[in-house]
């Protein structure tokens, strides 16, 4: 059996590698699509079918093992696909700014804080290739950016580093997507990059000084176009490297992307939206004016520091039911448990406060003091001297959930959700007032919105305004790359938005520790 397998999506003719095995669903995720889950792929609710050989079938359920053609009918969440495929490609049409003969490349990147995921398309005439992410090797220097700034600033060589392993992250996506299109890499000819303001930095090389301290400003503010050669990225060595511009010292070029690709800056409604991880990015306006900011939500969604957590991969748990006959847990690949991802750890927190494990606080009762599922008394145990709840054991692993967890879980949580009440205030919005709410970001496909909303991550808005809307800040950076126009429109996002510093918010402290409960 191949280790993996190329999916291709119409009417998209959008192309995928993927390890086999890998479920429709994810792939249709990793790949940009856009398709909702409602039931947060249970199988239950019936609506992500998508034909394949000329069957229906479940994408949540069903497993790829050899090359397959998936076709998504039209008729899979019309008002999104519309919403977001009228801004992509008929505001912005194809207009590459660099022009050759065929073949004729260009690469689309997004550098997170905990992955790097590039797009290939083929600039003669716009087709999307090949999509792949990889881990941002720098976690070996600290799991997030406040860390990887120290790092920096109290090792000599520290920038150097940094700045060396951002690149070889870049330089091995590189390197796989030339394997799996057998293209000439010489042959990329423009770069577009988007990431959060430290991860341009470190990736530029600049120093982070400005950013440990108040008023946190950034040294490299303006967009930057620089030759492939002066980064040693391995690309045509005169290809140029365009990264997007920052806003401020915590809201970055993948913000602009976001704004950009989904039209933020020119609706006549207002929108919300939110990119959940490490650093949670808001925004929130219209085109009379978008204010944004960055919450320091920690890597708990992503599984760091949680005691059993794991990165959304195969093996980890990614739903979590309580009914009468139990806890069900799903994993992705369908494979034995090795640990919880954040979208999992969503659907447990909702599902603790459902069957009353934990209080409004988020403290874990005790044995004697649950109510309503005695059943569930004998997961209640005590480890490393705290309390914790075993979710499941399997094949001789527990994976346990404790105290110290959901604290870290409210904390993420509360950062999120605070920062989106200041906006409010801030341009005197209530939640009535928003048309919709984006969730960006591949993490934000995954979660059950329902309980997303009863854990008080996100407002209580109705759920149909909430449309998830993918890998945005890459959009935008595809955006950037396919279409003059795009690139030109950058410049009109960063006249129409603002950046707020939530610490300098009088209320920002109430706000967080009203947020921290359930």
């Amino acid at each position: 059996m191949k280790s993996s397998v190329k999916i291709t999506f119409q009417p998209d003719n959008s192309i995928l590698f993927v390890p086999t095995g890998t479920t429709v669903k994810d792939a249709a995720i990793q790949a940009g699509l856009l398709i909702d889950f409602p039931c947060g792929g249970q199988g239950q609710c019936g609506k992500c079918t998508v034909t394949i050989k000329e069957s229906s079938c479940l994408a949540c359920q069903t497993k790829i093992t050899e090359d397959t053609v998936v076709v998504i009918p039209e008729n899979i969440n019309p008002d999104r696909k519309k919403s977001l495929a009228f801004i992509r490609q008929e505001k912005y049409s194809f207009d590459p700014i660099i022009k050759k003969p065929a073949p004729h490349y260009g690469l689309a990147l997004d550098i997170g804080t905990t992955s790097v995921a590039g797009s290939l398309t083929d600039l003669t005439d716009g087709t999307d290739l090949v999509t792949v992410s990889e881990e941002n090797r720098q976690a070996v220097y600290g799991a997030d950016i406040i860390s990887r700034i120290g790092y920096s600033l109290s090792h000599q060589e520290g920038l150097n580093q940094l700045q060396g392993k951002i690149i070889e992250v870049i330089n091995r996506i590189v390197g796989q997507l030339v394997k799996e299109t057998s293209i000439d890499q010489k042959n990329i000819n423009d770069v577009t990059i988007v990431g959060n303001t430290v991860m341009q930095h470190l990736l530029l090389g600049a120093r982070v000084e400005s950013l440990a301290a108040l008023p946190f400003e950034p040294v490299i503010k303006g967009a930057v176009d620089i030759k492939a050669a002066e980064l040693k990225i391995d690309v045509n060595q005169d290809a140029n490297i365009y990264v997007f511009p920052n806003l401020d010292g915590f809201v970055g070029g993948d913000t602009v992307g976001l704004i950009l690709a989904l039209d933020l800056h020119r609706s006549d409604k207002i929108n919300l939206a939110i990119d959940i991880g490490t650093n949670g990015e808001i925004v929130l306006g219209s085109k009379n004016g978008l204010v944004c900011t960055s919450t320091a939500a920690g890597p708990a969604f992503e599984g760091v520091r949680i005691n059993c957590g794991s990165r959304a991969k195969s093996g980890a748990i990614e739903s979590v039911r309580f009914t009468e006959q139990g806890i069900f847990c799903q994993t992705i690949g369908g494979v034995p448990a090795e640990g919880i991802c954040g979208s999992g750890l969503i659907d447990l927190l909702a599902g603790f406060l459902q069957v009353g494990v934990i209080n409004q606080t988020g403290k874990l009762k005790t044995r004697e003091e649950l109510v309503f599922d005695k059943k569930l008394s004998d997961n209640l145990v005590i480890k490393n001297d705290q309390p914790a709840f075993i979710l499941m054991k399997e094949q001789n692993r527990e994976i346990i959930v404790t105290q110290q967890d959901i604290r870290e879980l409210q904390l993420a949580k509360a950062a999120i959700f605070s920062g989106i009440q200041i906006l409010k205030k801030q341009l005197k919005v209530a939640d009535k007032d928003i048309d919709r709410m984006f969730i960006g970001g591949t993490f934000g496909n995954y979660i059950n919105k329902k309980n997303a909303q009863a854990i008080g991550l996100i407002p209580d808005i109705p759920l149909e305004k909430v449309i998830f809307a993918g890998n945005t800040a890459l959009a935008g950076a595809k955006l950037a790359l396919t279409s003059r126009v795009a690139r030109q429109e950058v410049a009109e996002v960063l006249m129409k938005t603002r950046s707020s510093e939530l610490a300098h918010y009088e209320t920002f402290q109430d706000e967080f520790a009203q947020a921290m409960h359930f």
